[in-house]
């Protein structure tokens, strides 16, 4: 921006070298005590945001092992999201090699946020039981009603022990690339395998439909040796699809969430970054994605589109009633009943709905979905069940509704997570976990957002403006004499420090504490990775190239070594560094200049007659 500003990079008075330079003393200055600045950090996040939460696990040597922080506008998320939890580790993100746990979600309009971060000492199931139970302590001992995670073993251990009422799933997108990865010849020998396994995966409606294609797959195609297939079906009720179409988990199947929370705190901070410097970048991590959120909700509340794609009553009530994202996800299904036909099984009670044939779609298998009606409860329930699974009612019971004549969705299938604010319907919930009297800054940004309001509102007219400036006037006052009142308080208890200690002992207390425990608290030690190796493993081939062959010193053939060599009798003129003498016997040597041009029999009789034949 600089360099832009002042008309290039030679204009600067500094150089990248000299930006390398401040950036070193930085890291220095941060590099001893930095356990003790994390903890100061804390501290003064603490004092502006009360719901700030923080805790450390040390060793016996007071030395740091795991440390747990979420703010309080990550426990609000929390509150109003946190019925799905996304959870993965990352490597390289601080100089005590410490693995990176964050705990991410989703927000009302699709996006992603995080919930508390964590660093680690290690991966075992202990550290893991510990992180849950202190995330637990946080949220009020709220458990997610889903999380989804790799297939860490200590992981899944730790969260069956801690989230004993979450559905836990693995991430279907890394089993599925890695069956890619280690079936990929297989499938190009078996042609229309790969099209079938995708469908059955992806596509199957029901746990029997998977089950049944799956054994049909495996039978016709004949690879019923294949270990890793037979790996994916012993556990395919923790990743396949299917299997979680009832558990709410909404528009996700992998860790897409984590790994691109992670890629994000990592695109500013690397290995030889300290934990004071991370807190930094999770600054900024964080007002970005508040930012983003505020930016949705302005854009939800104030924009409509330009134009509704088609005339029905229902997509014009979901744009009145969803945020401007989920809107769009409404519209996509609304758009895919175009594709469907449907047939009356029993009227006002059953139907089904398939694809129809005119429709230029290359599918494996038409289905048939079954959507069940009852309309005096206004129920409508799709045996996909993607309302179940996102939120949002499917394509299918669109389709029949649609059939019906249906002017309005009913209410219950618009849940309160995806509607815009003015429908949210808190009102008897409160404001989350951050009360609006104990944030200066909360505060601050509410007067400012009134602030602009009225000046909006007294600038359309003389009369306004004249009552808008009159009444700021006396509110300035009255303000001017509250705040004058607080600082004679403050300038009595100044005076008084009995009566401070009075009113404030019990804070002192934990003050104080809290400094015997700064006294004390050292930086972890380096910890041992588990993640990938500083060097990616080789290729079977690749080891074969690599691998150096022996061979013999005096033939240089490569069958056998110079012990065993039955050619020592024979002297080679070869172009070789080091040259292994022969002794002489009083066996003949037959000298050969030119050893390429030779074919050598196999066969060496009596170990001193020699058989070749000049090409």
């Amino acid at each position: 921006i600089l360099s832009v500003l002042r008309g290039g990079l030679t204009s600067l008075p500094y150089t990248k070298k000299d930006i390398s330079n401040v950036r070193t003393t930085i890291n220095k200055e941060t590099s001893s005590n930095d356990m003790m600045k994390t903890l100061e950090f804390f501290r003064r996040k603490k004092e502006k945001d009360p719901h700030f939460f923080y805790e450390f696990d040390l060793d016996e040597s007071k030395k740091v092992k795991n440390l747990f922080w979420t703010d309080g506008r990550s426990r609000e998320w929390y509150e109003k999201y946190g019925d799905v939890v996304s959870f993965d580790t990352t490597y390289f993100t601080n100089r005590y090699n410490l693995p990176f746990a964050p705990f991410v979600g989703i927000s009302g309009h699709g996006n992603t946020i995080v919930f508390g971060c964590a660093f680690l000492h290690d991966e075992t199931s202990e550290t893991f039981k510990w992180l849950f139970r202190t995330f637990l302590k946080a949220m009020s001992q709220k458990e997610p009603k889903t999380i989804i995670t790799n297939q860490d073993g200590a992981m899944r251990s730790a969260i069956a022990q801690v989230f004993q009422n979450a559905k836990h799933r693995n991430c279907f997108f890394h089993i599925v690339k890695k069956a890619f990865n280690l079936s990929g010849n297989l499938f190009k020998a078996k042609e229309g395998l790969y099209d079938e396994y995708e469908d059955i995966i992806n596509n199957s409606v029901t746990e029997e439909e998977f089950e049944y294609l799956w054994q049909e797959m495996i039978d016709s195609f004949e690879v019923q040796h294949i270990n890793f297939l037979k790996h994916m079906w012993s556990i395919r009720k923790r990743f396949i699809p299917v299997y979680f179409k009832g558990d709410f988990c909404p528009f996700i199947k992998s860790t897409a969430l984590s790994e691109g929370t992670n890629s994000r705190f990592k695109n500013n901070v690397g290995p030889q970054y300290s934990i004071t410097n991370f807190m930094i970048e999770y600054e900024r991590v964080m007002d970005t994605i508040q930012n983003l959120e505020q930016f949705d909700d302005h854009i939800s509340r104030t924009k409509k589109p330009s134009k509704l794609w088609s005339h029905y009553y229902i997509e014009y009530q979901a744009m009145r009633m969803y945020n401007r994202k989920i809107f769009i996800k409404f519209q996509v299904e609304l758009k895919r009943t175009t594709r469907f036909q449907i047939n009356e099984v029993e009227k006002f009670k059953t139907y089904e709905v398939f694809l129809a044939l005119n429709q230029n779609i290359q599918v494996i298998r038409r289905r048939k979905y079954l959507v069940i009606v009852d309309l005096e409860k206004e129920d409508f329930n799709c045996i996909c069940s993607k309302f179940e699974k996102d939120g949002l009612l499917c394509c299918h019971v669109l389709k029949v509704m649609l059939h019906l004549n249906a002017t309005k969705i009913p209410e219950k299938y618009i849940i309160e997570r995806w509607t815009k604010k003015e429908y949210k319907g808190l009102g008897g919930k409160g404001n989350g976990n951050i009360p609006l009297a104990q944030s200066s800054i909360l505060r601050f940004n509410i007067l400012s957002r009134k602030s602009a309001e009225i000046a909006s509102n007294g600038s359309k007219s003389n009369e306004t403006f004249q009552f808008a400036v009159e009444e700021m006037d006396k509110i300035a006052k009255q303000l001017e004499l509250m705040c004058s009142n607080k600082d004679a308080e403050q300038e009595i208890n100044d005076s008084d420090p009995n009566a401070e200690d009075n009113l404030n002992s019990h804070e002192k207390g934990n003050q104080q504490s809290e400094e015997n425990t700064e006294e004390i608290l050292l930086d972890p030690d380096i910890a041992k990775s588990k993640g990938r190796p500083a060097q990616r493993y080789k290729t079977i081939r690749e080891e074969i190239q690599q691998k150096e062959l022996y061979h013999c010193s005096h033939c240089q053939r490569t069958d056998h070594t110079f012990p065993t060599c039955p050619l020592k009798h024979v002297e080679f003129d070869l172009p070789r560094k080091k040259r292994r003498k022969v002794k002489n016997t009083r066996e003949q040597v037959t000298k050969i200049t030119n050893p390429y041009e030779l074919i050598f029999l196999k066969k060496v009789i009596k170990k001193d007659i020699i058989c070749c034949r000049m090409v």
